[in-house]
C-alpha cells in the first residue's frame, strides 16, 4: 500500500487504473476494502484512488481533532501528491459528508461527486441513536463489538468481513471518536444550494432511515440527480456493487464527454 506524505502527516492509499481519477472515501472502521469491487471493475476503465482516513490502516493518527474540514484537506493534498487537479469524488455513508464538505471547500478541485448513502446533518432520533450508540461503544472500549458489527452489515464475503474487521479493530479510538462525532454535529444542508457541480445521488430503496434525507437533497441540492436502487439497504457498494459500478460509470463518462 503506498503512502504519501500530505499535511504533516503519512496518509494511505490505493491506485490501480488508467483515465478519469476516480477517489473513493470509506466511512470510519470498514476501510478501502468496502470499495474492493469498485475497485476491481472501475480500474478497468478509470484512474481510482481509494484514501485509507486518519488513524485507519497504515494512515498516520491525527493528533489533532478529526473534523471533516481536516480530512477535505488532506484529500486535496493527495491530490495534489499525485498530480491530479480535478477528480470525481465517490463518499460512503458517514463519507458521503465529507465529500459534500469537500465540494463546498475545494469545488475547484472537482468534475463531480457521487454520495452514497449519505446524509447532509443527523437531525432525526433515529439516526442520531444510532450514531450515539456507536460512539458510546468507542468510548467505551467497544471497539471490537463495533467492527464486527460493521464489517459484518457490509461484507460480502468471508474475506470481505475478515478484512473490515481488522481494519475496524486496528483504527485509532481517538480518531474514530472525532468522525462519530463529526457525524452528529455536521450541518451542511444549508449549504447545499451553493454546490453548483453535478452530483449523482445513490440511496437503496430498503434504507428507509435516509428517507427524510433523500427529500432533503431534492430540495436544496440544485444540480443533483437521484438514483434508488430496489432490493438493497444501506450498503451499496458491497450488495448492489454492478448497479454501483453502472451509475459511477455512466456519470463519469458523462462529465468528460
Amino acid at each position: 500500500m503506498p503512502i504519501a506524505f500530505v499535511n504533516g502527516t503519512h496518509i494511505a492509499y490505493h491506485r490501480i487504473g488508467q483515465g478519469v481519477p476516480i477517489i473513493f472515501i470509506p466511512p470510519p472502521m470498514v476501510g478501502t476494502f468496502v470499495f474492493y469491487k469498485q475497485a476491481i471493475e472501475l480500474s478497468k476503465h478509470f484512474d481510482v484512488i481509494m484514501m485509507e482516513l486518519r488513524g485507519h490502516a497504515r494512515s498516520d493518527a491525527s493528533q489533532e481533532y478529526l473534523a471533516y474540514s481536516i480530512v477535505a484537506d488532506d484529500i486535496c493534498a493527495l491530490m495534489d501528491d499525485l498530480n491530479i487537479y480535478r477528480a470525481i469524488l465517490v463518499g460512503y455513508s458517514m463519507a458521503g459528508q465529507i465529500v459534500l464538505e469537500f465540494l463546498l471547500k475545494y469545488p475547484h478541485r472537482a468534475y463531480g461527486a457521487v454520495p452514497v448513502s449519505t446524509f447532509p446533518e443527523a437531525s432525526d432520533l433515529r439516526l442520531k441513536a444510532e450514531l450515539n450508540t456507536a460512539l458510546q461503544l468507542v468510548k467505551r472500549r467497544g471497539m471490537r463489538t463495533l467492527a464486527f458489527a460493521l464489517a459484518l452489515a457490509n461484507a460480502d464475503t468471508g474475506r470481505a468481513l475478515r478484512n473490515m474487521y481488522r481494519t475496524g479493530t486496528a483504527s485509532n479510538r481517538d480518531n474514530v471518536t472525532d468522525l462519530f462525532r463529526e457525524a452528529l454535529t455536521y450541518q451542511c444542508t444549508q449549504q447545499l444550494g451553493d454546490i453548483e457541480l453535478p452530483v449523482r445521488l445513490i440511496f437503496g430503496a430498503k434504507d428507509i432511515r435516509l428517507l427524510h434525507y433523500r427529500e432533503m437533497f431534492s430540495q436544496c441540492l440544485p444540480n443533483a440527480t437521484k438514483v434508488i436502487i430496489p432490493g438493497v439497504s444501506h450498503q451499496v457498494p458491497t450488495k448492489a456493487a454492478e448497479t454501483l459500478n453502472t451509475e459511477i460509470r455512466e456519470f463519469v463518462t458523462h462529465l468528460s464527454t
